[in-house]
């Protein structure tokens, strides 16, 4: 997601300090920023050859 969805949010949460959904939006933006990580790469290998050899099978 862009940084101005953070600050967006960073904007909202200002007027609603108590809203624990636009917190939560906001660590969950802050985690996401790792993403994708070697796991994730990894991950989307290891699916991609598994459709491959799916479709070999069904040949």
């Amino acid at each position: 997601m862009p940084i101005a969805v953070k600050n967006r949010y960073i904007d909202m949460i200002k007027a609603n300090p108590n809203d624990k959904n636009l917190q939560v939006s906001i660590e969950n933006f802050n985690n996401a920023l790792a993403h994708p990580d070697s796991k994730d790469l990894n991950s989307a290998k290891e699916w991609i050859k598994e459709l491959f050899s799916k479709k070999n099978v069904n040949k």
